[in-house]
């Protein structure tokens, strides 16, 4: 299993990174492409805290094209002719996207995470589990409702991953 690619959360003014996913729980979504394994989930975004308020400042995703498709050509092998025969597959090409396809009156500054209620957790200190998504000795846990920040704690490993039962 590859290592997923992070999302980038800016907290106090520095670059930190987190394996949560707040765009997930927006609606309406497109429905992003994975163009490479270590993006499985087709899209990256970029948030801050400001002022105790979470933001979107960027995205970059890929999807399906509405309309433009593209045809490749192949041959497999026919076991009841014994020969190769050749065939077409055709599927949509891919279209890259950032923050204004999906949040088309989307500020300068970011676009306000109002849809966000859950956990944004921050990895602190080694890596103790390789995987999907790495694992850490601690993490800044910060806790928001409707986009805003409710509370920040240091949770350990055990705490943060026992609650995912």
């Amino acid at each position: 299993m590859t290592t997923q690619s992070p999302e980038t959360i800016i907290l106090d003014g520095q670059k930190r990174i987190t394996y949560n996913l707040p765009l997930d729980t927006y609606t309406p979504l497109p429905k992003f492409y994975a163009m490479t394994s270590v993006l499985w989930r087709g899209y990256r975004g970029t948030w801050e805290v400001r002022n105790k308020e979470l933001y979107l400042l960027n995205l970059f995703g890929t999807i399906e094209h509405p309309i433009d498709t593209e045809t490749t050509y192949h041959t497999r092998f026919n076991f009841e002719t014994n020969e190769f025969e050749p065939f077409a597959k055709t599927k949509p090409k891919h279209l890259e996207i950032d923050i204004k396809n999906v949040f088309p009156d989307a500020p300068r500054d970011g676009v306000f995470a109002s849809w966000f209620s859950g956990e944004i957790n921050i990895p602190q200190g080694e890596i103790i589990l390789r995987g999907l998504n790495n694992k850490y000795e601690d993490y800044l846990t910060l806790s928001f409702k409707n986009g805003i920040l409710e509370s920040q704690v240091v949770r350990s490993y055990t705490e943060v991953f026992s609650k995912k039962s």
